[in-house]
């Protein structure tokens, strides 16, 4: 199955991961599929007109030996086998939690 994209009319494959169209980069989240076709849309031209630009993200940045380091460092201390130091951990960030699961 494919998605058209409603800017473009550009047909996209359907992915869960590719979500913008690969023509004019516009976002899918409006392509339709419809009894197993692709059909763009109707949209109202003044609210195309009114759609806001669309911004390519940042591209990636590959993390520093510093940062993999870090990154070892915590996971040692909250996965480890020693306990003291994820305790110490926890009392000194429980009052900055913003979202608690439980």
């Amino acid at each position: 199955m494919a998605r058209i994209c409603a800017k473009c009319g550009a047909q996209n494959p359907d992915s869960f991961i590719i979500s913008l169209c690969q023509s004019c980069g516009a976002s899918l989240a409006d392509a339709r599929i419809a009894n197993g076709q692709a059909t763009a849309p109707t949209a109202d031209a003044s609210v195309v007109a009114a759609a806001p630009a669309i911004v390519a993200p940042e591209p990636a940045v590959a993390p520093s030996v510093e940062d993999a380091a870090k990154a070892e460092e915590l996971f040692t201390v909250l996965m480890g086998e020693e306990v003291e130091p994820r305790r110490r951990f926890i009392e000194q960030y429980a009052r900055e939690v913003k979202n608690l699961d439980i």
